[in-house]
């Protein structure tokens, strides 16, 4: 279904482009593919993957998945999920019930999209998590968090803190003991190498105060790190053959990497997520600086990064930027159906026509505000890289 000529439609390049890119990955002998998480912000976020797969399957070859954040493999791995326990199949149900004899809840939780912007909630707790910043419809979404008693643990100052009711601090991965696994699914210890700051706690040491108020004392009697990693090994079951006693001594281990199946699962092309039209004839994307991290706590905090990182523009080809009578430096208001915002325009040889740029980083420009609530609708990944705007000159 999918010759040269129309997957070259499509993806509005040449017939020969597609057919060159064919060539390398025929007659490659050790295919490898990596990609992050640009490739996974789209509505289509799980067919992408999935298509990714079949490719690597085809000729036998791996995929690399980037994270990005230190830990995600780590967190993933713990099974934080709202599915009830049972149903998670990395967890080791006999051992749960041992540090766990009460029943546990079989009833679905909800996720950050539903827990949001759908049921409204009473109380959050979030860590190191800034969705004033970072999830999509930010208009509503500051009108619902105004509505939450939110507690934030953290250990920088964000746009969420505006919203907090309660600012607990928490020390920094260089002012902290503990594990991280990283997306190879290597297992390493990390030990301060900085005293923590005044009165800050790491969020396990919060959670054990929080369980004695709640009465709830004899399931979180932690004395240090190392037993919640000893609970870990015991619970979950890619980590069983660790050793926590070798891992807190500094030696690395590997949870297990196993692949469980291989299984091809074609996908078909269903049409572009956001189309154009006459009031919005831009299509908008975000992207990363390599000077600056996620929403910028501690990247905006560096003297040295400050310097270098680049001002924050609207990107746009030079013959858009004609057609609208734009030059650099000229400000700009871009509009969505949900929002919009007022930037600076920077014109660029890099992006093709019809596209407009810009980075996620900073709340002087909030581009998160012009992306509605659309999510892929089996992982419940927003759309951060698809967006029909129009581009008003000021």
């Amino acid at each position: 279904k999918y010759p040269p000529k129309k997957v070259a439609s499509i993806c509005k390049t040449s017939v020969s482009q597609i057919k060159k890119v064919f060539e390398i990955i025929k007659n490659s002998k050790k295919l490898g593919l990596m990609h992050g998480m640009g490739f996974t912000q789209h509505l289509n976020a799980t067919e992408n993957v999935h298509s990714l797969v079949n490719l690597a399957l085809l000729k036998n070859g791996l995929i690399v998945s980037d994270r990005g954040e230190i830990n995600v493999q780590g967190c993933g791995d713990m099974q934080t999920s709202p599915f009830p326990i049972e149903f998670l199949s990395d967890f080791d149900a006999s051992q749960i019930k041992k540090f766990y004899p009460k029943k546990l809840p079989q009833n679905k939780g909800l996720n950050l999209i539903e827990a949001f912007f759908f049921t409204p909630i009473k109380v959050a707790f979030i860590s190191s998590f800034n969705p004033a910043h970072s999830m999509p419809n930010l208009k509503f979404l500051h009108k619902r968090l105004k509505n939450i008693f939110l507690v934030q643990m953290d250990h920088y100052f964000n746009l969420t803190s505006k919203f907090a009711n309660l600012i607990l601090p928490t020390p920094l991965l260089i002012e902290r003991k503990g594990t991280i696994t990283n997306g190879e699914r290597r297992v390493r210890l990390v030990t301060p190498v900085k005293t923590k700051e005044g009165t800050s706690l790491c969020e396990w040491e919060i959670y054990l105060k929080l369980a004695k108020i709640l009465g709830q004392s004899k399931f979180f009697s932690y004395q240090k790190p190392e037993d919640i990693f000893s609970e870990i090994t015991q619970t979950i079951k890619s980590y069983q053959k660790l050793n926590p006693k070798k891992i807190y001594q500094g030696k690395d281990g590997f949870a297990d990497k196993k692949i469980k199946f291989k299984k091809f699962i074609p996908e078909e092309f269903e049409g572009l997520e956001s189309l154009t039209s006459k009031d919005y004839p831009y299509l908008l994307f975000t992207f990363r600086s390599k000077f600056q991290f996620l929403t910028n706590e501690a990247t905006g905090v560096s003297k040295t990064l400050k310097k270098i990182a680049q001002k924050n523009y609207f990107y746009l080809n030079e013959i858009d930027a004609k057609k609208l009578k734009l030059k650099n430096e000229d400000k700009v208001i871009v509009a969505s159906k949900v929002g919009k915002i007022k930037g600076k325009v920077k014109t660029v040889k890099e992006i093709p026509e019809g596209l407009i740029g810009a980075r996620f980083h900073s709340k002087k420009l909030l581009i998160n505000k012009l992306f509605p609530l659309e999510f892929d609708q089996e992982s419940y990944t927003p759309n951060f890289k698809c967006q029909a705007v129009r581009i008003k000159k000021l």
